[in-house]
């Protein structure tokens, strides 16, 4: 009796582990944002030291595009890179931009960046800078500060 008792008890464990339902995947908020980014942007406001490169006498013409961790600036020179960090718990969130060179000509841009909706915006100061603090590109920092809208698939 002991021994039937046991098995049964055995078989009833086993059963109830393996028909337990599995947890659905954690989120990742570091991917959920990066997937945001696919797409192209055009860059609709440029400062650099507190002053907008981008106005009516000086139209410029910069495209952004994401695809999967990848970016490539189109617009004047050519410049494919990576995002090679991403962190979205940050109070600025941050992101980080290795630009895609010769083998010596590696640079990194650290910067924070906020998406909402179909508006991205980005702000960073010199290659191997520190990570900027706050959305604000003044003369004292010397910060480039960049706001961008997607562009729509047209069908």
């Amino acid at each position: 009796m002991i021994r039937l008792t046991a098995v049964a008890l055995f078989a009833l464990v086993a059963f109830s582990v393996s028909a337990a339902p599995v947890p659905e995947d954690k989120k990742d908020p570091a991917k959920e944002d990066l997937a945001k980014l696919n797409g192209t942007w055009k860059v609709t406001s440029y400062k650099v030291a507190g002053v907008e490169l981008i106005d009516a006498d000086n139209p410029v013409e910069k495209i952004l595009t994401f695809k999967n961790g990848g970016f490539e600036w189109a617009g004047g020179k050519s410049l494919p890179g990576k995002v090679t960090a991403i962190d979205p718990t940050k109070t600025a969130k941050r992101i980080t931009y290795e630009y895609i060179g010769a083998e010596d000509d590696r640079r990194f841009h650290k910067a924070i960046y906020k998406i909402d909706g179909d508006t991205f915006t980005d702000c960073f100061g010199d290659y191997g800078d520190d990570w900027p603090t706050e959305f604000k590109s003044t003369a004292e920092n010397g910060l480039k500060m960049l706001v961008y809208k997607r562009v729509k698939k047209v069908d």
